[in-house]
């Protein structure tokens, strides 16, 4: 949580901080559930296709006849797999790169399978933990400005509803100028002037 939110839950400023501090530290260990999810689903894939080899291979070593049958059905079949490594590794890049822009603009965009799509993913630089570090800023500043509807309005600036907010808070206590209660009060207060 927030310094913020921690105070408005009743902590001192002190104690707000200390909280806020350690947990900003626990969460740098987090991994986002996408990304688990995502590294997850390649492993069972990868164990899932290295158990589909070492049957082929199984197989093949029953059924040769000879010596170069054998060589040459693994030969094949080692080809077959370097393909599918190959497709493999492509899924996987393709998953991990989807996981990390949904991941960023989650919270941003009102629908994010609709605002991923519209995102150029061969602009995007990534580090060595699949996150985002070049080339999607750019990309959102252009798509706010071109299809703004997407895009979750800014809570200072809007109501509840995604109106702009236009006067003062009515969240105040009591609201400013607007103390009177019953309508004959406020009926002549208008007619007054308004105080």
């Amino acid at each position: 949580m927030k310094k913020e939110e921690l105070i408005k839950l009743g902590l001192d400023d002190a104690t707000a901080e200390k909280v806020a501090t350690a947990s900003s530290e626990e969460l740098k260990t987090y991994i986002p559930k996408a990304r688990f999810d995502e590294v997850n689903t390649a492993k069972n894939d990868f164990e899932k296709q290295v158990k589909e080899y070492n049957q082929k291979v199984i197989d093949l070593t029953k059924s040769a006849k000879s010596t170069e049958e054998l060589n040459s059905q693994m030969v094949t079949l080692k080809a077959d797999f370097e393909k599918k490594e190959l497709d493999y590794q492509a899924k996987i890049k393709e998953t991990a790169t989807n996981s990390a822009i949904k991941l960023a603009l989650t919270g941003k965009v009102h629908d994010v399978d609709i605002a991923s799509n519209l995102v150029d993913k061969t602009k995007l630089e990534f580090d060595e933990h699949g996150n985002i570090t070049k080339g999607l800023d750019d990309q959102l500043k252009a798509l706010k400005e071109s299809k703004s509807f997407l895009f979750v309005p800014d809570k200072e600036k809007t109501n509840q509803f995604g109106f702009k907010k236009i006067g003062g808070d009515p969240n105040q206590n009591p609201p400013k100028n607007q103390e009177r209660t019953d309508i004959r009060s406020a009926l002549f207060s208008s007619i007054q002037g308004g105080q």
